[in-house]
Formats: structure tokens, sequence, C-alpha cells
């Protein structure tokens, strides 16, 4: 994505991404109401990853607005998004390489 923001590891085990305001991607998405698109946090949990996995669950509770400073935490192929004490989005991917894919039923 034009300009994309990209989370940077912590210390801790964290990644943290400040949601600069003058990202140009605001501007589209959406105009006067503008958020992170949920595909941005889907690939930033990727890039964490580091392969190609897929994504299983996604809830987002809130939001994720410019200014915002997120902190992401992982546990296996879970992840979390944190603005303060508020979660605002949980992801859950499983390995691509050990999932069965139904067969179609004809």
């Amino acid at each position: 994505m034009l300009g994309a923001m990209h989370p940077e590891p912590q210390s801790d085990g964290t990644w943290t991404i400040h949601l600069d305001p003058d990202w140009p991607g605001f501007a589209g998405h959406f105009p006067g109401a503008a958020l992170v698109p949920a595909g941005m946090a889907i690939d930033w949990a990727l890039s964490i990853i580091g392969s190609v996995k897929t994504l299983e669950h996604a809830k987002f509770t809130a939001p994720l607005k410019p200014g915002d400073h997120v902190v992401i935490t992982r546990t296996g192929l879970n992840f979390e998004f944190h603005c303060g004490s508020q979660t605002k989005a949980d992801l859950h991917f499983r390995d691509t390489a050990n999932s069965s894919v139904p067969t179609p039923l004809h």
C-alpha cells in the first residue's frame, strides 16, 4: 500500500505502529471518518508471521484511527491489536500447510 505503515518489533515481544494521521490512505478510507482498512491490519499480522497462512477468524471491535498508537501481541498464530487498554481486533490464523481442504459436494 502506498506509503504504508509497518509494525516495529519491541524488546518485550510486541510490535507497535503509530497510525500517522498524514498517511495518504486515510484520505480515501473514509473521507471525514478515517480508519485503517481491515485488510491492512491482516497484512500487518501476516508480515509478522513471515509466511503464508490462512485467516481463520477476524473480529474487529473498534476502528483503528489516525493518531492511534497500536500495540500488537502475538500468541502462536493469534494476534490482538490494542490501543491503550482497549482491544480493537483479534485475528486468528491457521497453518495452510497443515490444513485439510474440504472436498466440494457435487
